[in-house]
């Protein structure tokens, strides 16, 4: 059988004494906490150095991940002066209830912007030639001859 050790009730403490030591025990776990994401590079800092890409972000990105992912990192003031460019050409603008751009639609832009798909059309093959009429096919004509009571 385990048997349990001892316990020892803390002396009384007032509740300053009981914040404070509360206070320091939060405190060195975000410490620890902050250390350990400096170990696996994950400041915020770094996060904004290393290479980002739009298929690495969330479907609605911060105008600092999106200016990352397309232009780099330490450009986001230049993004900034393009943007209003761009949205009047059809750039996703920010959207109001998620807080920020629809990374998709950022692709899809640029895609269209670039000529990866025919213009409005949505497809990488080239132009649609018009809607599908199945079942109207009749087969080719024949030319008969006329008759003739000889």
């Amino acid at each position: 059988m385990i048997s349990k050790p001892p316990t020892t009730e803390p002396p009384d403490r007032s509740p300053e004494e009981q914040e404070a030591i509360g206070k320091s025990i939060r405190n060195s776990t975000s410490r620890d906490q902050a250390r350990q994401r400096r170990l696996n590079g994950d400041t915020i800092k770094d996060r904004h150095r290393r290479q980002v890409t739009l298929e690495d972000l969330p479907l609605f990105a911060s105008e600092m991940d999106v200016s990352v992912a397309l232009m780099g990192p330490g450009r986001y003031s230049e993004f900034r002066a393009i943007v209003p460019l761009l949205e009047r050409r059809g750039f996703p603008k920010i959207d109001g209830l998620m807080g920020g751009r629809y990374t998709p639609a950022v692709r899809a832009f640029f895609d269209l912007e670039y000529g990866l798909y025919a213009q409005g059309r949505g497809s990488v093959y080239g132009a649609i030639d018009g809607p599908e009429n199945f079942g109207s096919y009749q087969g080719r004509a024949r030319k008969r001859k006329p008759k003739t009571d000889t």
